[in-house]
């Protein structure tokens, strides 16, 4: 989505047609998958870099015989094709604002022909200049290894599956990926949910409910943003799941938001949910569009806690010099005890200026901060240092080993 609101896709939902059902919540869709013509140079395979970015998957590619650039890979936008940013197609190839195909797509080692291209108004205040929907890659298979930064697309009649990974069935509703999930909310029972895989989400597991009780968290929770959608900024309560199983692989104690707006009529019954990067990155996953089926195996990151993305209750955005920006404060949080505010630039954490080390380093040193941590602002002209409490708004609900 990057964030998507899942208010589209509720909608979406409502206007697909029955044919296949999924088992757990008794949907059903018909949604098919159309294939975007493609060849690997070697005609075999390609292995494409990506980084992470405020937890989005970044690719550089190039339109037609325009200059390379950076793209958002999202499997959660709801539609098909390439979305360019207002302003950017300039910038990327000299297109027109009528133009609404491409010659070629290009990834390193893989080429994309007469690809759809799409204008939108949405801003993520970094220097991609737009996104790659979810169908692009899928006529080949797909494997995403969050532990290298690649994805590998081979070509399906010459890959075959790792013995070790769980194959989990591919669902498709108006071409995002989907598979069912297990949540257990109380640490007893579960509740059985329909989740998009969408790599364009920084988050981690994100349902909803127009039933609190029904979505109660255990432990300690906070209110506030959760993400952005489509139709803007999203807000809701952020908690933890004991339990989230996907096949027989399980994760336990996962940061988890919960999202309360009224979907559209006739689904006010129904729980999804969207799974971002935060939990995915904890698996090798393979796409099979195909074959309408995914593969998800553990990595070497599988057994890490999961820490709340956003120190005391800062909401931080890597800027294009590097520093970072504070996007939102929670309310009740250490950040907004001290006097934290929207917009704020961080420029030193204990002294250490943030471009020095990696964002993740930075978010670290605050999170994990002994007590205290004197952070460098830039708030307008104004220099502050300014000593906050190193808490997480929502701890973990697995009692400490110390």
């Amino acid at each position: 989505m990057l964030m998507r609101s899942l208010a589209i896709l509720f909608i979406v939902l409502m206007a697909v047609p029955c044919s296949k059902t999924y088992p757990a919540l008794g949907l059903s869709n018909n949604a098919v998958h159309r294939p975007v013509p493609y060849s690997l140079a070697n005609g075999r395979n390609a292995t494409v870099p990506f980084r992470l970015l405020n937890g989005n998957i970044i690719l550089a590619a190039r339109i037609d015989d325009g200059m390379e650039a950076d793209y958002v890979f999202d499997t959660g936008l709801p539609a098909s094709g390439i979305f360019l940013f207002a302003g950017s197609h300039p910038a990327v190839s000299g297109l027109s604002t009528e133009q609404k195909y491409c010659r070629t797509f290009s990834l390193p080692g893989v080429t994309f022909k007469n690809v759809r291209l799409r204008r939108t108004g949405i801003q993520l205040g970094m220097d991609a200049v737009g996104i790659i929907g979810p169908d692009l890659l899928g006529s080949c298979i797909v494997e995403i290894d969050f532990i290298e930064s690649v994805i590998r697309l081979h070509e399906p009649e010459l890959w075959k599956p790792e013995e070790q990974a769980q194959e989990l069935p591919l669902y498709f509703i108006d071409r995002s990926p989907f598979i069912e999930v297990d949540v257990s909310l109380d640490g007893v029972n579960e509740l059985s949910t329909i989740c998009v895989v969408d790599l364009g989400s920084a988050g981690y597991l994100q349902l909803q409910s127009t039933d609190k009780n029904e979505l109660a968290p255990v432990g300690r929770s906070v209110s506030g943003y959760i993400g952005t959608g489509i139709e803007g900024k999203m807000y809701g309560q952020w908690g933890r799941a004991p339990s989230v199983r996907l096949g027989r692989w399980q994760l336990t104690d996962v940061l988890c938001a919960f999202s309360f707006e009224k979907p559209h009529p006739g689904l006010e019954d129904r729980i999804f949910g969207n799974l971002g990067n935060g939990v995915l990155s904890k698996f090798n996953i393979v796409f099979d569009y195909r074959n309408r089926r995914a593969y998800f195996e553990p990595n070497a990151v599988f057994d890490v806690p999961t820490s709340f993305p956003w120190p005391s209750g800062m909401i931080l955005r890597e800027t294009v010099s590097g520093e970072m920006e504070v996007m939102e404060v929670f309310t009740n949080t250490s950040a907004a005890q001290f006097g934290i505010r929207v917009s704020d630039v961080i420029t030193t954490v204990s002294g250490i200026p943030v471009d020095s080390e990696s964002q993740a380093e930075m978010r670290r040193h605050i999170s994990q901060s002994d007590g205290f941590v004197e952070l460098g602002i830039r708030r307008g002209k104004q220099t502050l240092n300014i000593v906050i409490e190193a808490t997480s708004p929502v701890p973990s609900t697995v009692p400490s080993k110390d």
